[in-house]
């Protein structure tokens, strides 16, 4: 978030430093509205003025997609780090038992890097190039292997549950050399008997999650590639407050365990993907056809 926050400033700072932003003080001062009122240099100043108001109107724009596009992050950001400082006030055992499972989500959602930047670079390239007519069958095909490539994420991860619980936590093995910490291991690993809080419980959601996590960053670049950020950002606040907060709220107060966190923190992911999946159907169809949309507002 601090990162971003530093690159927005940046931005806002480049936009007012901008050469044609001086260029337009020049023009709007007195000497310059004197210059448009004279007959022989109005042509001029005027062609000057607007080559101006239109490259301040990209760059305004340019900034404003940027913005779009950082909110969405954040919203889904939020949603994960909350959750982790929510489970932290619960207990220690729940704080062990959601960054295990944080732990091994990189490991999986990783790898759907490569069919993200596929479709965020060649996409953004056929619509750049204005290239409609290939545009639905490639996102076909990358959604095609952005989907198996999920049902493989879920195939991998849930026979080996178990595995990957004790492999995501080693060092919670530290409270079983002290009596006194003894209750600590046990909320985490459970006692050997049947229990519903323990941490191999807690990664029954691994699969679901990095399934979803790595389709949703496929589709995320895919409608990045359209600049369709303006409903992006518009959905993607909207979940965070009528979906994350009522789960989180309900997962905190009322249930009070690790894995309802968990659930929480994934759920908007979840309705997003669903979301994100039927838009972009819907854009690279009005795309192929030849409809009007943000992927041609820069003509």
């Amino acid at each position: 978030a601090v990162s971003t926050f530093v690159c927005f400033v940046s931005s806002v700072v480049g936009v007012y430093l901008w050469p044609p932003i001086s260029l337009e003080h020049k023009l709007l001062s007195p000497r310059g509205i004197l210059a448009l009122l004279d007959p022989r240099g109005s042509r001029d100043h005027a062609t000057a003025l607007s080559k101006v108001f239109g490259e301040r109107s990209q760059i305004v724009q340019v900034v404003r997609q940027g913005m779009q596009a950082m909110l969405v992050d954040l919203s889904v950001q939020l949603c994960v780090s909350s959750g982790i400082y929510i489970a932290s006030a619960m207990s220690v055992q729940a704080l062990y038992q959601v960054s295990a499972l944080q732990a091994a989500m990189p490991l999986y959602v990783g790898c759907a890097t490569g069919i993200a930047y596929s479709i965020r670079l060649v996409g953004s390239a056929m619509i750049g190039r204005r290239f409609f007519q290939g545009f639905q069958p490639f996102i076909y095909f990358t959604l095609t292997m952005a989907i198996l490539y999920s049902l493989a994420v879920v195939g991998a991860t849930a026979p080996f549950l178990t595995s990957l619980a004790f492999q995501y936590a080693p060092q919670a093995c530290q409270f079983a050399s002290d009596p006194g910490c003894m209750s600590t291991y046990i909320g985490i690993f459970g006692s050997g008997a049947y229990m519903h809080g323990e941490l191999q419980s807690t990664f029954k959601i691994l699969p679901v999650a990095a399934a979803v996590a790595s389709l949703f960053s496929v589709l995320k670049a895919g409608l990045a590639g359209c600049f369709d950020f303006a409903f992006m950002s518009k959905t993607a606040v909207s979940v965070l407050l009528f979906v994350y907060l009522p789960a989180v709220a309900l997962a905190h107060l009322r249930l009070r365990s690790a894995a309802a966190v968990c659930f929480a923190m994934y759920l908007p992911l979840c309705v997003l993907c669903a979301i994100f999946l039927v838009r972009l159907l819907l854009v690279a169809h009005r795309v192929s056809s030849g409809g009007a949309g943000p992927w041609n507002s820069l003509d």
